[in-house]
This record gives C-alpha cells, structure tokens and sequence, in this order.
C-alpha cells in the first residue's frame, strides 16, 4: 500500500518515511495551485478547473467556490452538487506533531477531525 494510500486511511505518516517525498511533491503543488488561483480574477469555470487540478476530482459545475482558498494538501479534498465554500475558507488535512508524525484528517461520522487523537514520544 503506498503513502497516500495509508494517509487516506487515517494512518500515521513519520517525516522520515522512505515515500514522504511524495508527500512534500503534493504539498508543494498544492502551495503552488493555491497560489495561482489566489493571485487574481478567475470565473466560476476557470476557479473549478483549477480546483480540479488540486484535488485531481472534477468539480461538478453546480459547486460554487469563492477563492481565496486555502489548503496544505488538497488532495483528499472533496466538494459536492450544489456546493458553496465562500471566500477565505481554509481546508488543512495534516497536522504535525514534535516527534515528526503527520495525522491526517478522516471523517469520524460526528464530523471532521484528527482521527488519531493521542500520541506518545
């Protein structure tokens, strides 16, 4: 099972993992996609084209979103019909704890959050 695999089950992801490169390659792709979108005027065609690229999903054309948008993966990203994420709205999917692990978000079924809570160093 590769890394984005295991991150999208909610596993612990170390900084040292041998595939984190994958991640950081994402991360730097989602800084970069964000980026671009922020900078200037984008219709709402042209906005979920490039949201599309982000989450590599296609965004349905009833989903309305109002950059500036922010997320430090964006991979696990996902939006529904009839959507609407008004402007400024943020989207981070790990978190990084002192011993160099990454937590994923996951749904729980009460809503999103961390799934892994407790950790040890």
């Amino acid at each position: 099972m590769d890394i984005l695999e295991r991150m999208r089950r909610g596993e612990l992801i170390r900084l040292d993992d041998p595939e984190y490169p994958v991640i950081e390659e994402l991360i730097t792709r989602a800084f970069r996609i964000t980026g671009e979108l922020n900078a200037g005027y984008h219709d709402a065609a042209e906005t979920r084209a490039v949201m599309s690229e982000l989450t590599g999903e296609l965004i349905d054309e009833t989903t309305w979103i109002v950059p500036p948008f922010y997320t430090d993966f964006g991979r696990f990203t996902r939006f529904g019909r009839n959507a609407f994420v008004n402007c400024g709205c943020g989207c981070p999917q790990r978190r990084i704890f002192p011993e160099g692990t990454v937590a994923t978000r996951k749904e729980d079924g009460y809503g999103l959050g961390y799934r892994h809570r407790q950790f040890s160093a």
